[in-house]
């Protein structure tokens, strides 16, 4: 009878660090070398998930539906458009964006609004619409909640917000999409 062969691994003694390339002493499940390098591989990670919600399609009404809303209130369209789409167990929404401006962030988020401070829970009625309040005119993302707040889906279209009712700023809004309400 033959003996088992075991195979043996030899594990390095020393890896680079995925964020700044120093080396440092081999543990397993370690992919960095400092606090700092942690932290800016979560910031990394966390800004490259934002970034894909970039590649969402604009969701808008078509020129025919668009006349429907003339003489309507200015929100008659977004309104319609956000519930129109709305999956059947929504009952709220949030809409996300990333900051607009001259300078670049090194790792872009997005923010979420309403933010708990402003509302709680940070979400807005599909069934009562109100006015939503966002910082600037753009391009949001939408998600969509169920009575207990829980993400119905993520989000899978971009909408305009041609007029803003801006009580706050960007800087203000949440940067995750699920919902930790106030106790």
């Amino acid at each position: 009878m033959l003996p088992l062969l075991r195979r043996t691994e030899v594990m390095p003694s020393a890896v680079s660090c995925r964020i700044c390339s120093r080396k440092f002493p081999f543990q397993s499940g370690k992919r960095v070398c400092s606090k700092e390098c942690r932290n800016e591989l979560h910031e990394r990670l966390k800004s490259m998930n934002d970034q894909q919600l970039n590649m969402l399609p604009l969701l808008s009404a078509s020129p025919e539906l668009a006349r429907r809303f003339v003489g309507k209130p200015e929100d008659a369209e977004l309104a319609f458009l956000i519930k129109t789409d709305a999956p059947p167990t929504a009952v709220s929404f949030r809409l996300g964006c990333f900051r607009d401006g001259p300078r670049p962030a090194k790792h872009p988020r997005m923010h979420w609004f309403p933010y708990l401070i402003f509302r709680n829970p940070p979400v807005y009625s599909l069934v009562e619409w109100k006015p939503v309040h966002v910082p600037f005119a753009g391009n949001y993302a939408v998600a969509y909640f169920d009575e207990k707040c829980d993400l119905v889906y993520p989000p899978k279209f971009f909408i305009e917000v041609r007029k803003p009712n801006a009580v706050f700023n960007w800087s203000d809004g949440d940067t995750s999409l699920l919902i930790r309400p106030l106790r």
